[in-house]
């Protein structure tokens, strides 16, 4: 269908053909902010998740995965 349309499927990207996922990454960063009470800046050190999309990994097979496999 999609060759129909003038599509070729070789020459999609990964992202396009098995679609994408959304990791979460711990980063570091410096925080500056006004004390409301001391009428002061402080700085603090603080830890964040950074959120990104990325391919989803190719899998050949169910047991690539790792699940466990139920037959019916």
């Amino acid at each position: 269908m999609l060759a129909e349309k003038g599509v070729r499927w070789d020459a999609l990207d990964q992202a396009v053909k098995q679609g994408t996922l959304v990791r979460r990454a711990l980063t570091e960063e410096t925080v500056t902010y006004c004390h409301t009470k001391l009428h002061e800046y402080k700085a603090l050190d603080v830890q964040r998740n950074v959120w990104s999309p990325v391919a989803a990994p190719y899998f050949e097979s169910v047991e690539m995965l790792g699940l466990p496999v139920q037959v019916y």
